[in-house]
């Protein structure tokens, strides 16, 4: 029998994909979508439009928060103590105090949940890793990486995604969008990295972030991050 999937937030650059997913996978089924913002909800999925988030739940074995940063949390919690497993989008809060609050409540709901960090799961990643194993690099000195994205160019973070530019909806902004792939990257090759110094690019009025950089180690190296 499919496994039901409800969508929590349609207004988010990976919803295309996600819909991909479930439409090839005959073990998986679409139960309910739901935004706050309907104009957000594509018109071929239309039908399985519900008219809150509950229900939505309701509907589902497990449940795909892609909803704005700041509702994530939220959301995340009602699913999780439904008993509903979570995949959810990054990053799953505003701050870090946020987060580690919803981390809290997901852990005592005993409910299986998993953020949306797929860059651990690319292929040559697991190939630098068993490089880096057979010492073929020699002696690391340093290490960076970084992650770009046009959406703030190509008009793609207009309309339902615009709260992605708005640092009130969505926090951390690009750096904490972005570079936590590269934090979890380097976490996935065999150390957590530890980052002690991080720059936003913001303008005074708090808006038009687009990215920024962070400094750090990782395996006792200098560490440098930079997302936009």
């Amino acid at each position: 029998m499919p496994i039901s999937i409800s969508l929590l937030g349609c207004g988010h650059p990976h919803l295309s994909d996600l819909l991909g997913v479930i439409a090839s996978e005959p073990d998986l089924r679409l139960a309910a979508a739901w935004d706050a913002d309907r104009s957000a909800i594509p018109g071929a999925i239309a039908n399985y439009v519900v008219s809150d988030a509950e229900r939505a739940i309701r509907r589902a074995d497990a449940v795909v928060v892609s909803a704005a940063t700041d509702q994530r949390p939220e959301l995340c919690v009602r699913a999780a103590r439904a008993g509903r497993p979570v995949l959810v989008e990054k990053p799953i809060a505003r701050t870090a105090a946020e987060a580690r609050a919803l981390a809290r409540e997901i852990a005592r709901s005993r409910t299986p949940a998993m953020p949306a960090l797929f860059l651990r799961e690319l292929p040559a990643l697991h190939r630098l890793q068993g490089v880096l194993k057979a010492g073929l690099l020699g002696r690391l000195s340093a290490a960076s990486a970084s992650y770009l994205h046009a959406g703030a160019l190509d008009g793609s973070f207009s309309g339902p995604r615009s709260w992605m530019q708005d640092p009130a909806r969505a926090g951390v902004g690009a750096l904490g969008d972005l570079a936590i792939h590269l934090v979890d990257a380097f976490a996935a090759l065999g150390d957590a990295p530890r980052l002690l110094a991080v720059s936003l690019d913001r303008d005074a009025a708090g808006r038009g972030d687009v990215g920024g950089s962070a400094l750090g180690r990782w395996r006792d190296v200098p560490l440098t991050l930079r997302a936009s």
